[in-house]
C-alpha cells in the first residue's frame, strides 16, 4: 500500500506531513478497486517516473483548483488509463456510485483523465442519482 500511495502524493508532500490519514478511506477504496479494474491506472506516476504533480492530494503550497477543492482534503483524484473511455463509463455508472464515487467532473472539461470525487453532491441538481453526480467546473 505504501508504494500505491505515493502515486497520490505531490511532489511536496513530505514537507506537509501528508500520508494516508489526510485522504477519506472511500476515496482510497475507490482508487484501489479501480487498479484493480484498470491495471494500467496511475494519477501522478506512470511506470515509477513522475508524470504529474497534483492529480491526487493538493498541498496549501498547491495553486490550481479552488480554494476549496475535494483534493485538497483528500476526496478527489485525476485518474488516468489507456482505455479512458471505460474508465469514463465505469466511473460514471451505478458501479461508480458502488464503489463510492459521488462526484465525476464532466468529461467535455477533462478530455485526458477522469476526476473522482467523495465529496457531497449538489442535492438539488443530482438529477439521476443511480450514478455519480457529474459537475461542470
Amino acid at each position: 500500500m505504501e508504494n500505491d500511495l505515493l502515486d497520490l502524493l505531490p511532489p511536496d508532500w513530505k514537507e506537509y506531513k501528508v500520508g494516508e490519514g489526510c485522504f477519506d478511506p472511500a476515496i482510497l477504496s475507490a482508487y484501489f478497486k479501480l487498479r484493480e479494474m484498470f491495471p494500467d491506472l496511475y494519477v501522478n506516476f506512470r511506470g515509477g517516473v513522475r508524470v504529474n504533480s497534483w492529480c491526487g492530494y493538493r498541498t496549501p503550497s498547491c495553486k490550481i483548483g479552488a480554494s476549496n477543492s475535494a483534493h485538497k482534503r483528500g476526496m478527489a483524484l485525476d485518474l488516468h488509463c489507456g482505455d479512458m473511455a471505460g474508465l469514463r463509463d465505469f466511473c460514471h455508472s451505478s458501479s461508480g456510485l458502488k464503489l463510492g464515487i459521488k462526484r465525476i467532473e464532466d468529461f467535455a472539461a477533462t478530455p485526458t483523465w477522469v476526476h473522482i470525487d467523495t465529496a457531497p453532491p449538489n442535492e438539488a441538481r443530482w438529477d439521476d442519482r443511480s450514478k455519480p453526480y457529474m459537475f461542470k467546473p
